[in-house]
């Protein structure tokens, strides 16, 4: 009685892990589509404007819980069975494959946030530079017409 205790730890053990690892690679999906928004916002800000946020906000939704969903799915399909009674690594749990393709997918979604990143810092800079210009156009047409009075 008092073994059936310990196995239904090692299962809650489980499934907490399996659950964790998929919600944070799907932090890493949101934390991308929080860079493309701010991108967007500033590359295209009429169209932002307009209606592009809501979209993309039910897009990120949508791939994030798809996203987790796969994840939490390859876990639930690939764990062996029966679990082991002692926990090491998750690859004591999951084909090794599995925890490899999940590692893969963590990387992509790592480099495509700072390939984001840096597009929107550009972005950024320009937009800065730009502001600056007209700043000083408007601070000089300003102080001409002044001197002019």
């Amino acid at each position: 009685m008092l073994l059936q205790g310990v196995f239904e730890v090692h299962r809650v053990l489980y499934w907490s892990g399996m659950f964790f690892a998929a919600l944070f690679i799907s932090s890493g999906m949101a934390d991308f589509f929080v860079a493309l928004d701010r991108l967007l916002a500033i590359a295209f800000p009429v169209a932002y404007m307009l209606g592009m946020s809501k979209k993309l906000m039910i897009t990120a939704l949508a791939m994030c819980a798809l996203l987790c969903s796969a994840v939490v799915f390859m876990y639930i399909f690939f764990a062996r069975d029966p679990l082991p009674a002692v926990i090491t690594m998750i690859v004591d749990y999951v084909d090794p494959q599995v925890v490899d393709l999940v590692l893969v997918l963590q990387i992509a979604i790592i480099v495509l946030n700072i390939l984001i990143s840096a597009v929107f810092l550009v972005k950024l800079k320009k937009f800065y530079n730009f502001m600056d210009r007209s700043s000083k156009v408007v601070s000089n047409t300003s102080s001409s017409v002044l001197e002019n009075e």
